[in-house]
């Protein structure tokens, strides 16, 4: 199961609980630009540091290769992973 193998890992490099819907969103991401990428990113940073604002500014992966398809699964993520907060 890839949640189980590759991403529920990743949850508890964070030291607070997130909400369903935050690890769908996470899910969603990693599923797309793989674990590698998600952790070494300034997102990962940003989620660890629960700092909201600077998580707003960096999930933005394919943002700049300008994709409608893209842009819109980010931003449906992106919204996801604010609602509870």
């Amino acid at each position: 199961d890839y949640l189980i193998k590759n991403v529920r890992p990743l949850f508890d490099k964070i030291p607070y609980t997130l909400t369903q819907n935050q690890e769908d969103a996470i899910c969603s991401l990693v599923y797309n630009i793989g674990k590698g990428a998600f952790l070494k990113s300034k997102l990962f940073a940003a989620i660890v540091a629960r700092n909201f604002p600077e998580i707003c500014r960096q999930w933005d992966f394919g943002f700049k290769q300008n994709l409608k398809g893209l842009f819109k699964r980010r931003t449906e993520e992106l919204y996801l992973f604010m609602k509870d907060i």
